[in-house]
Formats: structure tokens, C-alpha cells, sequence
């Protein structure tokens, strides 16, 4: 009786030991992950940014299964995005709140996993490896939808083998409810990332294991396993008609990522194998290349002496191939590899984010064996010697993973450009500093990616934002004559604007990724001198005297073929520095009459001699159409150089509009829009 009671004790005690262990390590695992969250990642990845997007249009009311953009993206994560969203205000933050959700979801299914497998001793060590170590780590922060991937699939398996195991008298029905839950799953999986679809060759594989190896097993279960399969074929079933209908278009944008598997099918396999190569090295060698997510090439393991723990690991595997456990783990490495053997810069850290969980298993694997070994040996010793060792190698890991993730990689400066540092501060100080003012920014990808960034991080349709290039040009919102000016560290601010704009001598706000000014919108001069054009068909002033603009200005310029699609007044000009040898500088002045649409438009300066030839020219404009509202105001500023002058003399300036894509040229048309010429003229006496 006393036995028996003291048994139950130490089974209670045993039990608090490990829930407190667990508690521990997730605790540990929760810092890490939480630590400075919203400031690194130091910027927000375009990946994320459409990621974000599609979260948002979930709390709009789209509830999608798959969307196209972004080369085409299953829609299970982007539900979990939508909930956080309703919480966390800042959108970048909830957006990588869910991924640390899903990450300390994956340490909870895997801790019940490896206990199933091997114990409380190997489940501890491998929660622990997957909480310290830098590359599950970074995945639990980077808020794109792959780290959804280990997760679910993780709780597939650890539902399967829930359902694996027999319990004697246990009714027939409930065994099957347990498979079905464990195909319900295994199908969500394929709702998750692309690299999912490896993940049906490994149960494809363990089924053909159990065939050849262990037939009264897979014998006794058949029934069961054909519902598991029936009911993940019928989950997956609406991608699979999505993916096979046409409507998802990813196969011809995604071609270029999987050359290495398409050079391989046509017989050429050097690029596969030398991507095999570049994999086996990820462990302990060298790793992903990006700096996107990773210090660039920093293994798995480091420093790398802890990745022997892993190689030990794989060969106590290996040796132990006719256990179904450690079949199905080599199987579950193998076939988790293949999406970053089978495409472009392998090793790829996101592609083969599914073998986080056996690599660090087989990590921990002879770390859990050898305490229990010494433990039996030695006992007290024994579980010191052991609790030592682990210290020593988690410690080191823990200490080289904080050391890299939250001060080497954000320092290094590949990280600028494909994290977009820029805007992301932006955003971040627009959302602490909330004001009515509007707000002109400039910064490198004014045209693409940048403003869809700002949108999702604010989502704020109230805030009244313009994109210039302050290089060329500035602008103020309709009805505004004072505005706030951004300019990142990767633009800069024209001298002649700078001289027109009262303020921008200092700025209000500085810091290492922009700079923010206050400015008042200049009265320029309206035009004072003559304008003319020439009608269409005339090439030259050389060929026909151009035809004078009569009076009132301003000159409108339209491109209305074959449908009005933006319209714009050129209400001043300014020319200076007419002297050769010099720079001619052209301000125009211009107010928008109709909203812009997404194009890449120009103004062109072409200065012209008498014989109408071209002698100087600059193309460019600083305000693009997609940011243009009726009545928006702004200068543009044109620099052409007049070193090649011949002489002095009487010149001809000429400018206009065209369309970058075709070269097809803007109108210039009258009050009653009836077009004159596809171009202005102003004579110029330069002496």
C-alpha cells in the first residue's frame, strides 16, 4: 500500500516537474519571439505586405481559398491574420503576432508529438532546440504564410499517430473518427504553402514502408486509412479544381523559380545536384543567402560543433530504419528538403520550413538517450551530467541565436532594400504621430511598392498622402497650400525646389531612414512670355513658323484617345540659366483636372536649335499619374546640360507629355478640348 502510494506520489511529482519544464521553455520561447517585435524584422517584406493585404480583405468579407496575387497563395493563414487584426491595431504587428501565434502553436503540437514518439526527455529537447535555435526563431517572426505550414502539418501527423495506435477493446467507430480528424488535416495542410504539396509523397511513401515492411500493421488498419485518405481528398478537392481550372495562373509566373526541376526532366540534372550539394551544407556549412530572413549563409546549427548532435541523430535514425518512427521522420526530412532541392537559390530557409521538427527531433534525439543512459547509470549524477551537458549546448545556442538574430542580421545592410526599411519606418511614424496634415513622401519605388506597403501598414483611407520624386519634382493635395515632406535616406531634395520651398533648409524630424519637412507651396510666376505649338504633322519650327497659344493660359495638356484617362494644366514656367557651357533649368507648374491611373508617364524637355534639331534634352516626371487628385498642385524640375552648345543664339524650348510604355504623346487641346498639338514651344535667346 505504501509502494503504491509513494509510486502515485512520484508519478505527481513527476508530472508537475514536466508541466513546469514545458511551462519554462515556452516561456523562454515567447520572449524571444515577442522581444522588439514590431522592430525586427527592421522593415516589412513585400511578401508580408500582400500577405497583410489579403488578411485585410478577410476582415472586409472576402473569404478566400486561394488568390491569385502574389504568384498565387492558398488562403488558410490569411483567416488567423483577419482575427489578430481585430486586436492588435498596428497592422505589421498583427500580421507577425499571427506568426508567433502559429510558432508557439507548432511547440505545443510538437511537445505532444515527440512524447508519443520518444518521451518526455526528447520532447523537452526538442521544443527546446525549435525555441532557441535562430531559423525557427526567425520563422515565428517573419509574418508571411509558410510558417502556417509546419503547424498544421505538425498536428496532422500528431493526430495520425494519435489514431495509429490500437487500444484493445476500444470500438471500432471511435478509431475511425480519429483517422478522419487526422485526414481532415492532412488536407488543410495543402491550404497552407506551396511546398505543402510534397507533403501527400510522404504518407504516399510510409504507406508503400508499411507494404513492404510491416504488412499486418497497415493490414489491421486498412479501413481506416482509406477513410484518412477519403477525407483529406475531399478537403483538398476545391484547390485541386482551382489549381486545374485556369484560375489560378501561378504555373507561368512561378516557372522561373523551378528551372532546376525543369532542366532535370529534360535530362539535365547539374542544377539539381548542385542544389543538393548547397542543401546538405545548410546544416552545419553554410546556409540560406538571403538577407531577407537570415545573416547571410548562417547554417542551422550554430555555432556548428551542436550540429554533430544532428548528424548523430541521423545516423541513430538511419540504424533504426525498421521502426516506423524513424521511417516516417527520415521520410518526413526527405520529402520537406525537396521543395528547396527542386527550385532556384537553394538552400531556401522558407521553402523547407516543414523539416524544422525531425531536423531538430534527430538533434535532440541522442541528447535524450544519452540522459537516459546515464541517468539509469548513475542516477543523480547521471541526470546532473546530463541537465550539464544540455545547458552548455542550448545555452551556446541560445546566446550565438540572440546575439545574430536581434543585432548582427538587422545591422547588416543587405536588409535595407528587400525589407523596405525605409517606408516601413515611415508607416511606423505616421501611426505614432497620427495629424491631419497632409503628407508628400518621397522614396525609391514611389510607383510600385512603396505606397502599397504604407496603405496596408495604415490602412487609414482618411490620411491624405502623395508620392514624389523630390530628385524632380513636389506637390501639395487639392485645396492644400502647406504639407508635410518625408524623403528617405535613399532620395534627396532638388536645389531649385529647395530655393522655391521656405523650410526644407531643416528638417523637423531626422533620423537614419528619412527625414521629414514642412513646406508652403510656392506662387510661381505665371507665364510671361509667349507660348506656340505645332500643328500635328510638323515636325519642326524649321518647317512651319510655330502657331502662337492665344491667351488666357493655362495650357491644357489631355490624353484623351482613346478614352480621357488624366488631364493636367501647365499653369507656369520659369527658365533660368541661359548661358552656354552651363545647365538650362525648366520649372513648370502644374494643377491636376482629372484623377490619374496607374502608368508611367513622362514630361519631356527637348532643347531645340533653329534648325529644329534636337541640342539638349531631359525626360522625366517626379509626380506619377497613380497618385494624382483633382486639383492636386505640383512643380517639376528639368536640369539640361548645354556643355555640347555650339553657340548663341535664338533656341527653341519644347516639352510635353508621352506615355513611357507606348511613346504615345498627351495633347495639348483647347478650352473646348479640341486638340492642337502634341507638343509646347517658348522661344529662348541664349547669350
Amino acid at each position: 500500500m505504501v509502494d503504491t502510494k509513494t509510486s502515485q506520489n512520484n508519478a505527481k511529482s513527476s508530472r508537475w516537474w514536466e508541466i513546469g519544464a514545458l511551462i519554462l521553455l515556452l516561456g523562454v520561447a515567447l520572449f524571444l519571439r515577442l522581444w522588439q517585435l514590431e522592430l525586427v524584422p527592421p522593415g516589412l517584406h513585400y511578401d508580408e505586405a500582400i500577405d497583410l493585404k489579403i488578411g485585410l480583405d478577410v476582415v472586409g468579407g472576402a473569404r478566400p481559398i486561394y488568390v491569385a496575387e502574389g504568384w498565387g497563395r492558398e488562403g488558410l493563414y490569411y483567416y488567423l491574420v483577419a482575427a489578430v487584426l481585430r486586436f492588435v491595431p498596428f497592422n505589421p504587428l498583427a500580421l507577425r503576432v499571427s506568426a508567433v501565434l502559429c510558432g508557439m502553436g507548432l511547440l505545443l503540437v510538437t511537445y505532444g508529438l515527440i512524447r508519443r514518439w520518444h518521451g518526455r526527455i526528447a520532447a523537452w529537447l526538442t521544443v527546446a532546440w525549435l525555441s532557441l535555435a535562430y531559423w525557427p526563431l526567425s520563422a515565428s517572426r517573419f509574418g508571411v504564410r509558410h510558417i502556417s505550414l509546419p503547424l498544421v502539418w505538425g498536428t496532422a501527423v500528431l493526430a495520425f499517430w494519435w489514431a495509429w495506435r490500437q487500444k484493445e477493446g476500444e470500438r471500432p467507430l471511435r478509431r475511425t473518427g480519429r483517422f478522419a480528424l487526422a485526414g481532415f488535416l492532412f488536407g488543410l495542410t495543402l491550404y497552407t504553402y506551396q511546398p505543402a504539396r510534397f507533403v501527400p509523397f510522404i504518407f504516399a511513401a510510409f504507406l508503400a514502408y508499411l507494404w513492404l515492411f510491416h504488412r499486418p500493421q497497415l493490414k489491421s488498419r486498412i479501413r481506416e486509412l482509406a477513410v484518412f485518405l477519403i477525407i483529406a481528398f475531399l478537403v483538398v478537392l476545391p484547390l485541386i479544381v482551382i489549381l486545374s481550372s485556369g484560375l489560378a495562373e501561378e504555373t507561368d509566373q512561378r516557372a522561373f523559380t523551378i528551372e532546376p526541376l525543369t532542366r532535370l526532366l529534360a535530362g539535365d540534372p547539374q542544377p539539381v545536384l548542385a542544389n543538393l550539394v548547397a542543401t546538405a551544407k545548410v546544416f552545419t556549412i553554410s546556409g540560406d543567402p538571403l538577407e531577407s530572413y537570415n545573416v547571410p549563409d548562417r547554417p542551422i546549427f550554430a555555432p556548428a560543433w551542436t550540429g554533430i548532435l544532428f548528424y548523430v541523430g541521423l545516423g541513430l535514425a538511419l540504424w533504426r530504419w525498421r521502426r516506423p518512427i524513424y521511417a516516417f521522420v527520415l521520410l518526413w526530412l526527405l520529402f520537406t528538403l525537396l521543395p528547396t532541392v527542386l527550385t532556384l537559390s537553394a538552400p531556401n530557409f522558407n521553402r523547407m520550413v516543414a523539416a524544422q521538427v525531425p531536423i531538430m527531433f534527430l538533434a535532440a534525439l541522442p541528447m535524450a538517450e544519452a540522459a537516459q543512459w546515464l541517468a539509469r547509470r548513475w542516477r543523480r549524477v547521471g541526470i546532473g551530467l546530463s541537465l550539464a551537458a544540455g545547458l552548455v549546448v542550448l545555452g551556446w545556442t541560445a546566446v550565438s541565436t540572440y546575439h545574430d538574430y536581434f543585432f548582427t542580421w538587422p545591422a547588416h545592410p543587405g536588409t535595407r532594400a528587400p525589407l523596405n526599411r525605409s517606408i516601413t519606418a515611415v508607416a511606423r511614424y505616421l501611426y505614432a504621430n497620427p495629424d491631419d496634415s497632409p503628407v508628400v513622401i518621397s522614396s525609391p519605388h514611389i510607383e510600385d511598392s512603396d505606397p502599397y506597403i504604407l496603405t496596408v501598414s495604415l490602412d487609414d483611407a482618411d490620411r491624405v498622402v502623395r508620392w514624389v520624386d523630390s530628385g524632380q519634382a513636389l506637390a501639395v493635395p487639392t485645396g492644400a497650400a502647406f504639407a508635410h515632406l518625408i524623403v528617405t535616406t535613399e532620395r534627396w531634395i532638388d536645389g531649385d525646389l529647395s530655393k522655391l520651398l521656405p523650410g526644407l533648409s531643416q528638417p523637423i524630424y531626422a533620423d537614419d531612414d528619412f527625414a521629414e519637412y514642412a513646406f508652403t507651396f510656392p506662387d510661381i510666376l505665371p507665364v510671361d512670355q509667349p507660348l506656340y505649338f505645332l500643328p500635328f504633322g510638323v515636325n519642326s519650327p524649321a518647317e512651319q513658323e510655330p502657331v502662337v497659344l492665344t491667351p488666357p493660359y493655362p495650357a491644357r495638356f489631355c490624353f484623351c484617345q482613346p478614352e480621357t484617362v488624366g488631364q493636367v494644366n501647365l499653369d507656369s514656367l520659369v527658365v533660368t540659366g541661359l548661358k552656354p557651357g552651363g545647365s538650362l533649368t525648366v520649372i513648370t507648374s502644374w494643377t491636376v483636372q482629372q484623377d490619374g491611373r496607374p502608368s508611367s508617364l513622362a514630361i519631356f524637355t527637348h532643347l531645340l536649335d533653329e534648325t529644329g534639331e534636337i541640342v539638349g534634352q531631359q525626360d522625366g516626371l517626379g509626380y506619377p499619374p497613380h497618385t494624382w487628385r483633382t486639383g492636386d498642385r505640383f512643380i517639376q524640375v528639368h536640369h539640361i546640360s548645354m556643355t555640347d552648345l555650339v553657340g548663341n543664339g535664338r533656341y527653341w524650348l519644347q516639352m510635353g507629355l508621352y506615355q513611357r510604355e507606348t511613346g504615345q504623346r498627351w495633347q495639348l487641346v483647347d478650352e473646348q478640348a479640341n486638340p492642337l498639338s502634341d507638343r509646347l514651344l517658348t522661344p529662348l535667346i541664349i547669350e
